[in-house]
């Protein structure tokens, strides 16, 4: 999988989309997404503020990142995205895909793997057989796979359907608990205790 991204980030950085194309820039926390998680009225005042909290903290911590100048990325590269057909792995779905840094990808895969260390070490070191993971601090990489949480629930507050409201409240609960552990400790898990 780290291969995988690292060569899809070697074709992004030479690729020029078709003039007609037009890609979003996902150069922020919620890439090309309106915030809707200040709006989420189903959290509780103590969750409320720990989400504001982790929306505005890797602003500031991921400035450097999103800096750096982009590329097209896929934006949604994890297992699920990909299949396997004659010891060829093939990526799908680019719905999410545009312009940002490839940090952002290499993070995003991460996040699904994140409580299987051995995993996310393979994926790193994979990417590295390519090319160098770009620049960034410990710090920085935490904040964009914690970001992927966040983003997860900006999506899911935007598809809000009646009946939905019990996996909604579940979802920012699991997530805001997810935030508390990452702002307490540096660290972001799936699974806090």
């Amino acid at each position: 999988m780290g291969r995988l991204i690292a060569e899809l980030h070697v074709h992004g950085e030479s690729w020029q989309p078709p003039e007609t194309t037009t890609l979003l820039e996902m150069n922020s926390v919620m890439m090309d997404m309106p915030n809707l998680i200040n709006g989420l009225t189903w959290a509780s005042r103590r969750a409320a503020r720990t989400l504001k909290r982790a929306h505005e903290e890797p602003d500031s911590v991921l400035a450097p990142i999103f800096a750096a100048p982009t590329h097209v990325i896929h934006a949604d590269v994890h297992l699920w995205n990909t299949k396997w057909h004659d010891d060829q792995i093939s990526v799908f779905d680019f719905e999410d895909c545009g312009l940002g840094v490839p940090l952002q990808d290499v993070a995003i895969s991460a996040f699904c793997i994140r409580d299987m260390p051995r995993h996310e070490a393979a994926l790193l070191d994979g990417y590295r057989e390519i090319r160098p993971l770009p620049d960034h601090t410990p710090e920085q990489y935490e904040a964009l796979v914690a970001s992927r949480s966040l983003l997860l629930l900006n999506s899911v507050g935007s598809q809000v359907t009646a009946g939905s409201d019990e996996f909604v409240v579940g979802h920012l609960d699991r997530t805001a608990h997810r935030m508390k552990h990452w702002l307490d400790t540096g660290t972001f898990t799936l699974d806090p205790p």
